[in-house]
């Protein structure tokens, strides 16, 4: 076995890959720290977990080889706690309105248009074409308002589904916490 062992440590919050070579007896911990001050990333060090091939690595005092990392083995540091992103669900709807808005503004001046246009060069197919799109134009806005309300009641079932995740956690929380309860007497 050699000294040296190099290894790969991608930092998430720097979306970054660090190569490093290191002795086999370096803590766990030192390459993290190693890891996020190669990457710029600020915080403590403590503040961020170290995963190797998926799996947390539960003692970071730990050396590289008690931890049984391997050469160019791969190494993933990650903040303790994830950042809550955006709600996924409501994002797109704000896209969506800004959309039916243009799509509907289209359809209704360009049917609009060919109606005036029709009427004036007294030419039915263009009366129909007008009337065309504006039925498609009330077409989208429905369609637009069915897609808002399917949204509405996803997000509605998962706050549901949340809660009921939050109340199942209680309840384990709570029959772990019986088991150490000191009876009184």
């Amino acid at each position: 076995m050699s000294a040296s062992l190099p290894i790969r440590i991608m930092v998430e919050d720097a979306w970054d890959q660090v190569n490093l070579e290191l002795p086999a007896q370096t803590s766990v911990a030192e390459a993290k720290r190693r890891a996020l001050a190669m990457t710029h990333t600020e915080g403590d060090p403590s503040g961020y977990i170290v995963k190797y091939r998926g799996a947390l690595v539960l003692d970071e005092q730990r050396t590289l080889a008690e931890a049984g990392v391997v050469s160019n083995a791969p190494l993933i540091v990650m903040a303790r706690r994830r950042r809550p992103c955006a709600d996924p669900v409501a994002r797109p709807a704000r896209r969506g309105r800004v959309l039916t808005i243009i799509a509907v503004g289209v359809l209704s001046l360009d049917g609009v248009l060919l109606l005036v246009a029709g009427l004036w060069s007294h030419r039915p197919i263009l009366l129909a074409l007008g009337a065309v799109l504006l039925v498609l134009t009330v077409g989208v806005y429905l369609l637009w308002r069915r897609q808002v309300k399917m949204l509405e009641e996803i997000a509605q079932a998962r706050a549901e589904m949340r809660a009921e995740v939050q109340a199942l956690q209680g309840m384990l929380r709570e029959r772990e916490m019986s088991k150490y309860r000191v009876p009184s007497t």
